[in-house]
């Protein structure tokens, strides 16, 4: 019954318990913050024009890896 609902959200799989999900939101939240916090600190002299491609790229790397 739920063949095409995958299209409009996502379901969690049959073998993830509830302290798994939390688990994994919050340390690839915590991952993504330390890489915008990091790259975007003014004494880490990242160039401005470089910051996107890289939160991008980090952001990309935590999807693929989840």
């Amino acid at each position: 019954p739920n063949a095409t609902a995958a299209i409009f959200a996502t379901y969690p799989r049959d073998y993830l318990s509830v302290t798994g999900g939390l688990l994994d939101q919050f340390l690839t939240t915590a991952i993504l913050c330390i890489v915008v916090l990091g790259i975007t600190d003014e004494r880490n002299k990242v160039p401005r024009m470089a910051q996107p491609a890289i939160i991008g790229t980090a952001l990309w790397a935590i999807i693929r890896l989840d």
